[in-house]
């Protein structure tokens, strides 16, 4: 396997057992993770931002921004999640998407919206 996929793998890993970590190391009863993110797309502005982090509290993104900005708000006692090395999608539940082919959307270009 390729290390980029390990990476990636990994990384799907880390966030899929953030709960279990954050149900672990709360004592405040509200389960809270920051996350460090090298890069995090805006499922708003469709960019990516660098450096960023994400403050996570009970399943729900609550602030996102500088790391050091985020970790400031959060709980002392919130599990921190260092995903410096990989891209962060939050908020995308599509499992299956291709990014680079959303500017097609809409256009006659894609086959699924030009009328034959």
């Amino acid at each position: 396997m390729a290390p980029v996929a390990r990476r990636g793998i990994a990384a799907i890993f880390l966030l899929f057992s953030s709960r279990f970590a954050v149900a672990q190391t709360s004592s405040s009863g509200a389960n809270s993770a920051v996350v460090k993110a090298g890069r995090m797309f805006d499922v708003k502005t469709g960019d990516y931002r660098i450096d960023q982090g994400l403050l996570i509290v009970d399943d729900r993104i609550k602030k996102v921004g500088p790391p050091s900005v985020v970790q400031s708000h959060a709980p002392k006692d919130a599990a921190i999640i260092d995903l410096t090395h990989f891209t962060v999608l939050p908020g995308l539940i599509d499992a299956h998407t291709h990014l680079p082919q959303t500017t097609l959307q809409g256009s006659a270009m894609n086959p699924i919206c030009s009328s034959s």
